[in-house]
């Protein structure tokens, strides 16, 4: 592969399509350590000995040395951060591929940009699959077919809702206390002209599709993987998150309980 990196912008080329790659890794919830891990063994596939890799949440710096004994370095900021484990694994498969088979440049980019633009869920595809979630978890925490219907209308409404909103990149925390606000709003009310509704359960069971489980195990995972600021990192957004559900849920719950009263 030595014809790939004889020119200074070779190596930029490789640099940029590593990078990419670290990236979407990144961006659909890889651990850190996989993120570093992975640009690292690109590098190497293709002779590069003498790498540095630094990457946190939300920024990744990638640093190599050339055959010249110059060092060349890029830096990516990272704004917007999700959960696809799909992309996650065919990324991995296909770092794996990259060091047995070392294919030119332009392929891993083409089939970098493949990667990304993988199936995605359409509008009622992610609703319907919120409101089962929904109504399959307030089952599960022992309420009742009603209390669980109950649940699938506040999620669905909620989705709908924040759905439209990340469209317009709303603030994550910001969409979160909508949706844990509507959850409990809905939730309350129906149980207000319901009285054998379980409304614990309800509000547990719609609750539970904003509890960031893959956040906090991922980070837990970086933490025992010695990346501790980045561990630190994502474990600060678990507790913005689960402070966004508490504000939102309080919130909700306390004005329709104030508001009835004030109403009958």
């Amino acid at each position: 592969m030595g014809e790939h990196l004889d020119t200074e912008l070779s190596y930029h080329r490789l640099l940029s399509t590593t990078i990419d790659l670290g990236v979407l890794l990144l961006v659909n919830g890889a651990e850190i350590y996989r993120v570093e891990e992975s640009m690292q063994r690109i590098l190497k596939a293709y002779g590069i000995e003498s790498t540095d890799v630094f990457a946190i949440p939300n920024l990744i710096i990638l640093s190599m040395e050339t055959a010249d004994k110059e060092t060349v370095t890029k830096m990516r900021r990272v704004y917007a951060r999700g959960t696809n484990y799909r992309i996650v694994c065919e990324v991995n498969d296909y770092v794996r591929y990259i060091c047995a088979q070392k294919p030119p440049l332009a392929e891993v980019r083409q089939h970098t940009q493949e990667i990304r633009r993988g199936p995605v869920y359409g509008f009622p595809t992610q609703l319907f699959a919120a409101a089962l979630i929904g109504f399959f978890f307030t089952l599960f925490f022992d309420g009742t077919l009603k209390d669980a219907v109950v649940a699938m209308s506040a999620v669905a409404l909620a989705k709908a809702l924040c759905m439209q909103m990340e469209r317009f990149h709303a603030n994550a925390f910001f969409v979160t206390l909508v949706a844990s606000l509507i959850h409990t709003t809905v939730a309350t009310g129906c149980s207000l002209f319901m009285p054998d509704l379980h409304l614990g359960r309800i509000i547990t069971g719609t609750l539970m599709i904003l509890v960031p489980g893959v956040a906090f195990t991922t980070a837990i995972r970086d933490m025992i993987a010695r990346d501790l600021l980045a561990g630190m990192i994502a474990g600060l957004e678990c507790i913005l998150v689960g402070s966004a559900i508490a504000i939102g849920s309080t919130v909700g719950y306390w004005a329709v309980s104030e508001g009835w009263k004030w109403l009958t």
